[in-house]
């Protein structure tokens, strides 16, 4: 049984609050991150950081204990999303402004 289920009330309410506005921040700044930067780095920093989240809120919300083995995961995790990030950074990549993106020509599908 999840230990995290068992709390009642108030207690459950705020948890559950706190949970889905993390969760819709981490959307939202996820998007905003696939919409600013080259794909190679959003991709890695966006799946990466999900896996690493989970791995540290689960002691916190599962109670799950981690592990030496979690640890030394966590770190290569981590080690190899900056190395991505580090290694497909291009200096060409020139940030937009809103309104430059709004004015950039709309294509549609056939």
């Amino acid at each position: 049984r999840i230990r995290a289920l068992t709390h009642e009330g108030r207690t459950a309410l705020c948890l559950q609050i706190f949970g889905w506005t993390f969760w819709l921040s981490g959307q939202a700044m996820g998007q905003v991150a696939i919409l600013l930067a080259p794909a190679t780095v959003a991709a890695c920093v966006t799946f990466s950081s999900s896996l690493l989240c989970n791995a540290l809120l689960a002691p916190l919300v599962l109670h799950e204990k981690l592990t030496r083995l979690h640890g030394l995961g966590i770190v290569l995790l981590s080690v190899g999303g900056a190395a991505v990030t580090l290694a497909s950074a291009s200096t060409d990549h020139q940030v937009k402004t809103w309104s430059e993106m709004v004015a950039l020509p709309q294509t549609r599908s056939a």
